[in-house]
């Protein structure tokens, strides 16, 4: 395969216990440096704020009088109107979420005892308790309820598994699985769902059981929050889960129970904006007085964190360029030349002395004994407890019981000179010794009423909307893009394209990546200046230096639809360039018709891009959607002069009451002169429903000039016309191409009498478009593949000295028959410093240990494998590989785009090689697939397959695969490997698996120091 081992990360982090926790309602303690925007905001102008007290044996502090306490806010002492101790369960009514990632084998199992023992703790009648999770959406399994058998049934089906692995192809080399148990679960949801919405249409379930005001108030909540979530995935840009939790936290605003959120997670990877979003989420909860606790089925136990500790302090061993093999199985290894280089010398000539010294000089002895996973800030933040499943969990149980039972609440008058949306702290000190007190961490200054969904990035944006005279440092493109009558009501779109030449953009040399952040308001207001939609989104983009020049079109886009009835409308729109610290504002007044006359034509839409859609309830009311493709409007109405065509979107809306068939024709003209009027073929649906068109039209260049399009809808005697203009910028004079081609883009365009104005015209060359998406032109193909080669062969280069935990999960099929048996979980720290990477064993099927990596590879049926830090990506894209690219198609993966190839690496050019047990060494050739990233010009993800191993040959079969993410090591996006797997096939039937996963990145530099391991343990109380 390639050299170097696969290996994937998983989150290892100590948690320095929370002594104390908050209940719930407002805000907390001093936030950490980077959480500054973490927090909670008020709506009323009084703060409420939940505060839990311990003393040095942690026990709970009952006595506490006002005078014992100074809270201050922003630095700013302030006096409490009220102090009360709560306590006991029939203090007020609570509302619990449960809410599940997909969990397999003994993390399923653990997930489900402790949300047993939960419910068994939380057993009164004051706790209502609901329950969602995360599988290809966010689905509810059970709607709020107090019956907990109901609960335990659905907490059963969620952590229910199946699963089922599937053999490796080239097109799927990453962790293919499929979880029989998912049936039950979408059955579950469907159901649960389909009640849900009965009652908060009707307020009857469907059963005929008429429900309480309360209750249907609470599913109103649940079912905004799966509504929501789709939306928040596009306002963020930010995955599933981050956007699920989102939507959960400000459909509970209005609720006036006290709220808690347990989230069950396996752990992952984030990069700077997924970061920033968990900080989003904080806010949020703190505003509307959600407090979570996490339940961290990932983290490494106590033993584990101790091997750190000493691995740490043992340093690393020097690098050895020597090393070939990628995988070693029982039959022998698969090898390949080394592709990792050391810059200079060996690790260090004294490795103990160095690192000791190294680790001396900083804060903390161990890097990961902080929060153990990414969402601990969620409950640190918002005053909840961090639950380690792999440590005793009674504990930690009982205080999370504590927090919901037993705490002061205090309230006072924020000291604020202007609610300017900012962060302000709040720090609660006890002024008694010995005393601990935890609360949340403060709240964004909004006024009071505010309105709910505002955020504290919009709060400068919209007063610009105050401003007469609204300022223009940064340049883009507004408009509403109106539709007509849809089946869900007359649909229009927000569309707004900030380019990104207008913006301040970072370049890093060391990742070959720039970045742009962009926040953005649009609000629509009705003739009365009411507000009747309002759309923000603070997007950050990051794409590849390079594209910067070559692609002068970039934009960051914001999208959204909206219905609204007939009248006059104002658009108000600001953007504010968060690096360049400049804004932009523009308002545009529109008016939706009272009536629609059939046929008709919605305005043309001049196509920027098509996205590919996978998901068939993906928005499904989306207008600007064609197949399986979502459009993106180019505002600008500029067509790059390299383009080889341009598409343009419409819908037709035909005459229900004609018998007659309609007609479409369109025509094109530049600069002045029309070309030939070409009918289109029109397939209508049922009589008068709207019909989507997407219509192209290409040549080997687009001739520059002015342009314009016309669309003409015939039928019954009526016409409806709608036109649209760009430009194609360059010389006039200068040929699109040769007669008869489709160089030029209108129809019988002959050499016109303007001396700058002939061009030799083809056919016009209009046609509908069967598949929206389509494939890049030869030359971006070209382009994007030569930008990932050389972006693969600098990838090592690019990489920061790190650390990082790495899971291993092997298994093995006896008879290749697809039934895989676990075998063993290894847990190794993995540490990468100039170049060069070490291992050292941490856990053994969840057991400390210090096995040695080699001695673990000589034992009978052991494998381990390699070739994630560049090794795999120089294997394929290395000259002399000389692979042959095909591209594929073009696809989703995370929130952006990827181009898919399929290669191919003939065995004469390979340096791949597979060693059988017989001592055979083979070199030979491989094929895969590889994803690239189509804004930054990376690889996502690269699978490897041998081919034509002897049927002779002990082994069989080789595959390898490596997923590639976007994490935040040392406060800079780096792209890592988050996941890996690699099958050995051997004699016709025993096949072996290893699937691997990188977590809990951090920087290996200058931020660690020796503490005894009992400072590391007592830290955590």
């Amino acid at each position: 395969m390639a050299s170097g081992f696969i290996r994937l990360c998983l989150i290892a982090v100590l948690f320095g216990g929370v002594q104390i926790s908050a209940g719930q309602a407002v805000p907390t303690s001093q936030p950490s440096a980077d959480s500054q925007s973490a927090g909670m905001s008020q709506i009323v102008d009084e703060v409420t704020l939940d505060l839990a007290v311990q003393d040095k044996k942690h026990h709970k502090v009952l006595d506490l009088k006002p005078e014992d306490i100074q809270i201050t806010d922003n630095d700013i002492p302030v006096k409490m109107n009220t102090f009360q101790l709560v306590q006991g369960d029939a203090q007020t009514d609570q509302l619990v979420t449960m809410v599940f990632d997909h969990f397999e084998g003994a993390g399923a199992k653990t997930a489900q005892t402790v949300a047993d023992k939960i419910l068994k703790m939380l057993s009164s009648k004051r706790y209502s308790f609901a329950l969602l999770d995360f599988g290809n959406r966010m689905q509810l399994l059970q709607s709020f309820t107090a019956d907990h058998k109901a609960m335990e049934q659905a907490v059963s089906t969620a952590t229910a598994n199946q699963v089922v692995r599937l053999s490796s192809t080239s097109t799927n080399a990453i962790n293919i699985t499929t979880d029989k148990a998912d049936a039950e679960r979408i059955k579950t949801a469907v159901q649960t769902e389909k009640n849900l919405v009965a009652i908060v249409r009707t307020g009857v379930d469907t059963a005929g059981r008429h429900v309480e005001p309360k209750e249907r108030a609470q599913c109103q909540t649940l079912l905004a929050a799966l509504q929501d979530t789709q939306k928040v995935m596009q306002d963020q840009h930010t995955r599933l889960a981050l956007a699920g939790l989102l939507a959960l936290v400000r459909s509970q605003q209005k609720l006036n129970e006290r709220k808690s959120i347990i989230y069950f997670t396996s752990g992952f990877q984030l990069d700077s904006n997924s970061k920033d979003m968990v900080k989003t989420i904080s806010g949020a909860a703190a505003r509307a007085g959600v407090t979570f606790y996490t339940v961290d089925m990932d983290a490494l136990d106590v033993g584990a964190r101790h091997q750190i500790d000493n691995a740490m302090m043992n340093g690393g061993a020097p690098f050895d360029p020597v090393p070939k093999v990628i995988a070693v199985t029982p039959v022998g290894p698969v090898t390949a030349p080394s592709l990792q280089q050391q810059q200079s010398g060996s690790f260090n000539s004294n490795p103990l002395g160095s690192s000791a010294d190294f680790m001396m000089r900083s804060d903390d002895g161990n890097p990961f004994s902080g929060a153990k996973s990414p969402m601990a800030d969620l409950a640190k933040e918002t005053g909840g407890v961090y639950i380690d499943a792999q440590e005793g969990v009674n504990k930690q149980l009982q205080q999370m019981r504590e927090n919901m039972t037993t705490y002061y609440q205090a309230t006072y008058k924020p000291p604020i000179e202007e609610y300017d949306g900012s962060f302000r702290s709040i720090v609660a000190k006890p002024l008694r010794a010995g005393y601990n007190v935890k609360t949340k961490s403060g709240y964004f200054a909004l006024a009071p009423g505010a309105e709910a969904g505002i955020r504290p990035f919009e709060v400068p944006l919209l007063k610009l909307f105050n401003q007469s005279n609204l300022p223009q440092d940064v340049k883009f493109y507004a408009a509403v893009l109106q539709f007509g009558e849809l089946p869900d009501g007359n649909s229009s779109t927000v569309a707004v394209q900030v380019p990104v030449a207008s913006l301040q953009t970072i370049k890093d040399t060391r990742t070959n990546l720039f970045s742009a952040h962009v926040a953005i308001v649009a609000e629509i207001k009705d003739k009365n200046g009411t507000v009747i939609e309002h759309f923000g989104e603070n997007i950050a983009k990051r794409g590849a230096v390079e594209t910067l020049d070559s692609d002068p079109s970039a934009s960051i886009i914001l999208q959204r639809h909206f219905m609204a009835i007939p009248g006059q409308y104002l658009l108000e729109v600001a953007v504010y360039d968060q690096d360049g610290l400049k804004y932009g504002a523009q308002r545009t007044v529109f008016e939706i018709p009272q009536a629609q006359i059939t046929p008709s034509l919605s305005p043309i839409v001049l196509v920027g891009h098509v996205d590919s859609i996978n998901d068939d309830n993906e928005d499904p009311l989306e207008p600007l959607r064609y197949e399986k493709g979502k459009i993106t409007p180019n505002l600008a109405g500029a067509v790059a002069s390299n383009a080889k065509g341009v598409s343009l979107f419409f819908i037709l809306h035909p005459d229900p009451k004609s018998s007659e068939p309609a007609i479409l024709e369109m025509e094109a003209s530049r600069n002045g002169h029309p070309g030939r009027r070409t009918p289109l073929p029109l397939k209508l649906k049922s009589a008068g429903e709207a019909v989507p068109y997407l219509a192209t039209f290409k040549g080997s260049s687009m001739a520059p000039g002015n342009y314009e399009v016309k669309a003409m809808m015939s039928q019954g005697g009526k016409t409806s016309v709608q036109q649209v203009a760009f430009t194609v910028p360059g010389d006039g004079s200068v040929a699109a191409g040769a007669p008869g081609q489709g160089g030029g883009v209108a129809a019988d365009l002959t050499a016109s009498s303007e001396a700058n104005d002939s061009y030799s015209g083809g056919l016009l060359a209009i046609i509908p478009v069967t598949n929206p998406v389509q494939p890049p032109a030869d030359e971006e193909i070209a382009s994007l593949i030569a930008d990932a080669q050389t972006h693969s062969m600098g990838y090592a280069e690019s990489l920061p000295n790190f650390m990082c935990v790495e899971v291993t999960n092997r298994s093995v099929d006896a008879s290749g028959s697809g039934n895989w048996k676990h075998r063993d979980t290894l847990a190794e720290l993995l540490r990468y410093r100039d170049k060069a990477e070490t291992h050292t064993m941490l856990e053994i099927n969840g057991v400390t240990s210090n096995t040695d990596r080699e001695a673990l590879l000589k034992q009978k049926g052991s494998t381990l494998s390699g070739g994630e830090l560049g090794g795999v990506l120089k294997a394929v894209f290395a000259p002399s590989a000389k692979a042959d690219f095909k591209w594929k198609e073009t696809d989703a993966l995370g929130s952006g785009t990827v181009q898919v190839f399929d290669y191919h690496v003939a065995k004469s050019n390979s340096m791949f090689s597979v060693v059988g047990s017989n001592d055979v060494q083979l070199m030979v050739g491989f094929h895969g697939q590889v994803y690239i990233d189509s804004a930054t010009r990376n690889v996502r993800r690269i699978s490897l397959e041998a081919d034509d191993l002897p049927k002779d040959f002990p082994t069989q079969a080789s595959v390898m695969g490596v997923d590639y993410d976007y994490v935040v090591i040392n406060g800079r996006d780096y792209l890592m490997p988050i996941s890996a797997e690699v099958r050995v096939r051997q004699n016709h039937h025993q096949a072996i698996m290893n699937t691997i996963e990188f977590r809990d990145y951090k920087k290996y530099g200058s931020a660690m120091k020796i503490l005894d391991y009992k400072q590391v343990e007592n830290s955590k109380q």
